[in-house]
């Protein structure tokens, strides 16, 4: 086995993942692996050792659900946080590790869509679009405008989400996705089985902060440990430099 240095093995055809709390590594975590077109490869938990791993020789896309007990009153449940990695190579060795909830308020955006409405749904809102059959609509977070020079190498996106109804802490989480970058539009991949109600749906208040970044190495050389630090400019390669332009709520990611 060959080290590539990126984060990457040279003849590997598996991904794998570690997930950590703090320096712990965390057991019993979801973690799904999908295909390019959002086919489920394998829907696992993590071992002893934090670790996910599954043969994905054509790449796609990886997730990982975090969620958090029940505390005792008075305090409030830390919302579930959703990680995806779009576009992972074989043979990458990705690190996450996210020992507390860094969620800022959310200033809300209503998407709503009759319950009964019929067929395919087209979902269109000021920071996104979508449709889909009734009631999971898969969101493409479109049409930013961007004034610099240059092409980034990759984008992140962030969802507060508030699922339709109440907006108790229970009813809240976090949708972080990062991807290569593909001009003015991302794509969020669709989660299966008990994971899809990690997918913005009719009625919920959504906020969208974005950001667009130019690394040294490009999206490979900061995918490996993307979701290691509390600021995504912590993440630069030794000696590299990065360059984050980002809008909304969320500073650093």
């Amino acid at each position: 086995m060959i080290d590539a240095g990126n984060g990457s093995t040279t003849d590997a055809v598996d991904v794998q993942i570690v997930v950590r709390d703090g320096a712990l590594p965390q057991a019993g975590v979801q973690v799904i692996f999908q295909n390019a077109d959002d086919t489920v490869v394998a829907d696992l938990l993590t071992d002893a050792e934090g670790r996910a791993g599954v043969e994905l020789p054509g790449g796609g896309n990886l997730t990982v659900i975090r969620t958090y007990p029940v505390p005792p009153e008075p305090a409030e449940p830390l919302p579930a946080e959703v990680y995806t990695y779009v576009g992972v190579s074989p043979g990458d060795r990705l690190v996450l590790v996210r020992p507390v909830s860094d969620q800022a308020p959310a200033s809300a955006i209503n998407v709503i869509v009759s319950k009964t409405a019929q067929g395919t749904v087209k979902v269109t809102t000021p920071c996104g679009s979508g449709q889909g059959t009734a009631p999971i609509v898969p969101v493409t977070i479109r049409g930013w405008v961007e004034a610099s020079p240059g092409t980034p190498d990759f984008v992140i996106s962030s969802l507060a989400v508030t699922r339709g109804g109440p907006a108790t802490p229970g009813n809240k989480y976090m949708r972080t996705t990062l991807a290569p970058y593909a001009g003015t539009s991302l794509r969020m991949p669709v989660l299966p089985g008990a994971a899809v109600v990690y997918n913005p749906a009719m009625g919920d208040q959504v906020d969208v902060s974005l950001g667009l970044a130019k690394v040294a190495g490009g999206y490979d050389a900061i995918r490996p440990a993307a979701f290691t630090v509390a600021n995504l400019l912590d993440a630069t390669p030794m000696n590299g430099q990065m360059t984050l332009s980002y809008a909304g709520t969320r500073r650093g990611f």
